[in-house]
């Protein structure tokens, strides 16, 4: 997740192969951009919860411009099939948001255990009133620290640096910013499945936010024909 300070805010997710039963790709990859509020819908057919015991297989065709989604489910069989957008100039400027944190030298970054970080993103969402969240980071003890004012009151949570919270920590000088708190919020969704969250913030003030989220696999037989790596 990279969060700007107001406009943009751009998430990537990634799948190791390990997670795939089979695959194939066309030579040198490719991609394509589609409503990913239509993507939710077809995965959730048959209930979110059901999505244990579903099976899911999808493929995209290069000439019809499709994303196809099939999911089976206790032998019921939905097809989804989803027309990709071509590249829009807002889909191009979040790609730059992404240029623009790695082209910016970085002040803060820490690894830390998700399970301390989710309990003070929990306590920002219930401050009443709040719409901006202030994040400081700073070489000593506390290095990071979120507050934010509301309709009645103000909350100041810091993370301290010892063993049980952070795995790794740098900073280089005294610093803070203020953030969108909905945005801010948005960015931590995955805390709730994450083991260990990395949070990097650039000299521009744009904060990158990583989280190493658990995957339960379930071994199943392999298709007889090779995937194609």
């Amino acid at each position: 997740m990279v969060l700007g300070q107001a406009k943009y805010t751009q998430a990537n997710g990634m799948m190791k192969r390990e997670l795939f039963q089979a695959y194939r790709c066309v030579e040198g990859g490719g991609r394509f951009t589609v409503n990913i509020k239509t993507v939710l819908e077809c995965l959730g057919i048959f209930g979110f919860a059901s999505l244990q015991s579903t099976s899911v297989s999808m493929s995209y065709n290069l000439d019809t411009g499709v994303f196809r989604i099939a999911l089976e489910e206790q032998g019921i069989l939905t097809t989804c099939e989803i027309v990709s957008y071509a590249d829009t100039e807002d889909a191009m400027e979040l790609t730059a948001l992404a240029t623009a944190f790695a082209e910016t030298d970085e002040v803060f970054k820490a690894i830390l255990r998700s399970e301390h970080l989710r309990e003070v993103i929990a306590e920002l969402g219930e401050i009443p009133g709040a719409g901006q969240a202030t994040v400081s980071v700073s070489p000593e003890s506390p290095p990071l620290q979120f507050s934010t004012q509301g309709t009645f009151g103000y909350c100041d949570l810091e993370l301290h640096k010892n063993n049980s919270t952070f795995l790794h920590v740098e900073c280089e000088a005294e610093q803070r910013w203020q953030y969108n708190l909905t945005a801010l919020l948005k960015s931590m969704r995955a805390l709730q499945h994450a083991k260990d969250t990395f949070v990097r913030v650039n000299a521009e003030g744009i904060l990158c936010v990583q989280h190493q989220v658990r995957c339960s696999l379930k071994k199943k037989r392999c298709p007889s024909r090779p995937p194609c790596e």
